[in-house]
């Protein structure tokens, strides 16, 4: 079964419209796609890192305590299996969780989110 992905067939939206243009529209289609896939690299690259950053401080506070993942989730009111996936940055926590994470710990949120 062939999987069909967003990014790809945006491009491929981009090349047919490129295509169909005129020579001196190609050079502004060209760059525009640069661009995109620049920023869309950026954005990645980012927010992988600031999930990492704060799963990282999460788990360093958490086990400064010698707390458990459930005891922080206890304390947090959150799920032990949210906490696991926050630490392991594959969740993007909503402020109000970081909030709540912030006080169970009772640090500052500008702690949990410095590298």
């Amino acid at each position: 079964m062939k999987m069909s992905y967003p990014i790809p067939i945006f491009f491929n939206f981009l090349n047919s419209q490129i295509q169909a243009s005129s020579p001196a529209h190609k050079f502004t289609a060209t760059y525009s796609i640069i661009d995109f896939c620049v920023t869309l690299v950026y954005f990645i690259f980012m927010r992988n890192k600031i999930l990492s950053i704060f799963g990282n401080n999460v788990r360093m506070h958490r086990k400064k305590k010698g707390w458990s993942q459930q005891k922080l989730a206890q304390k947090a009111a959150l799920h032990r299996t949210y906490i696991g996936s926050i630490e392991r940055s594959e969740r993007n926590v909503s402020l109000i969780n970081v909030s709540k994470i912030a006080r169970a710990l009772n640090v500052t949120i500008e702690k949990l989110l410095k590298p």
